[in-house]
């Protein structure tokens, strides 16, 4: 299967359980020490950000985002986060309903 035909299914798919659910998604960040501050005022402006917090142990910040589709969340994940120059890393979480 070729790269469109998949990209294509996963933005089809995501519409569609978009329309009946409130899609929430877990992003950990770890980043450069001391540099936790300014990323967490930056983050905490975006638009579907529901919680931010700057965490201990292996990620510095974890954020909430709720009500943004796949493909959103994959663009303001690339530009607006990773874009950052403290960022190290990003481990993306999206919680899944076993019912």
């Amino acid at each position: 299967m070729n790269q469109d035909a998949v990209t294509k299914n996963f933005v089809d798919h995501d519409e569609k359980i978009r329309n009946y659910t409130l899609n929430t998604t877990f992003v950990l960040i770890t980043c450069d020490i001391g540099e936790e501050g300014p990323i967490l005022k930056k983050i905490s402006t975006l638009n579907p950000v529901r919680e931010i917090c700057q965490t201990m142990g292996q990620y510095d910040i974890i954020v909430k985002f709720e009500g943004i589709n796949r493909t959103e969340l994959a663009e303001l994940i690339n530009k607006e986060i990773r874009s950052i120059k403290t960022v190290r890393s990003v481990m993306t979480l999206m919680p899944i309903s076993l019912a």
